[in-house]
This record gives structure tokens, C-alpha cells and sequence, in this order.
């Protein structure tokens, strides 16, 4: 008898996803990593998602992860991903490993206390920040354009 294992892909952020690759690597889950390295995929398979109230502690110092932050995804990957540095982290925890690197960021702390987003700026020596708006506007755009291609190139 052969047996054969399909699935439907669901789109999520890529926040959303290394969140549960974290999660399902931590708890030694390595068998549900599917796709290519192109286009990872995580069969859930046997996996339910529970929601929870508000933000786990932050994975560094344990201490309150109240909010969320913004920082753009190219700075936040040279930093935090490069020090192989768990997502959930305090904003000192944060701002730590940034200075520890000489790098400096705008980003927007979302929820928590917070009614409406509020921007921060974080400068190390005098290095210039980058803005975290325009660094998600032009990644939008060139995704965009990126699928455009893909679909053209597709079509052919």
C-alpha cells in the first residue's frame, strides 16, 4: 500500500512563521519542515493554534514583553537574526543587542499601553538610523514588483 501526505498552504507574515518555526525547532519538531528553501513551508499536521492574551515574556531576560515593534525586517535580520536571537524580546533586550552591534533604528511600539503607535528612534555613535516606513514601503513595492515577474515569467 503506498500512502501519500499532501497540504494546503496557507500564506502568513514572515513574522508569523518564524514564530512557529521557532516554537516547533524549540520543541524538536524538525520532521514538519516541508518546501524548498525558496519557499519553506511547516506541515501542521496534528497541531492546533491557541491564541493567547498578550505578549510571552521576552525569551532573553524574562522580563514583560508588553508591546510589539516595527523595527524594518532587513535591520531586525542583521542584528537579531544574525546573533541567533529569539523573537520575543523586551525593548531593552532590544536596544542591547543593537548597540552591541553599532546599529541604529526607527520603529513603532504597537499595543500594550499604547492607543496608537508610537515611533521610536534608537541612535548608536551617531550612526543615522533607518526609517522604518519608508523601509516597509519600498519592500511592498519591490515584493510587487517581484510578483509581477513571477507571474509573467509564469504565463510564458
Amino acid at each position: 500500500m503506498r500512502s501519500t501526505h499532501t497540504y494546503v498552504e496557507l500564506e502568513v507574515t514572515p513574522h508569523v512563521f518564524d514564530e512557529i518555526r521557532t516554537k516547533l525547532e524549540a520543541a524538536g519538531y524538525q520532521h514538519a519542515f516541508m518546501g524548498t528553501e525558496e519557499r519553506p513551508a511547516i506541515d501542521m499536521h496534528g497541531i492546533g493554534l491557541v491564541a493567547v492574551e498578550g505578549n510571552p515574556p521576552c525569551s532573553r531576560c524574562g522580563g514583560p514583553h508588553p508591546f510589539d515593534t516595527t523595527v524594518p525586517s532587513v535591520v531586525w535580520n542583521s542584528v537579531i537574526r544574525a546573533r541567533q536571537l529569539a523573537d520575543y524580546l523586551c525593548l531593552t533586550c532590544i536596544v542591547a543587542a543593537f548597540a552591541k552591534e553599532g546599529r541604529s533604528f526607527t520603529a513603532e511600539l504597537i499595543g500594550g499601553a499604547f492607543t496608537m503607535p508610537i515611533t521610536i528612534e534608537v541612535q548608536v555613535n551617531g550612526d543615522v538610523a533607518q526609517d522604518a516606513a519608508l523601509i516597509s514601503d519600498e519592500n511592498t513595492t519591490l515584493r510587487a514588483r517581484i510578483r509581477e515577474l513571477e507571474e509573467a515569467t509564469e504565463a510564458r
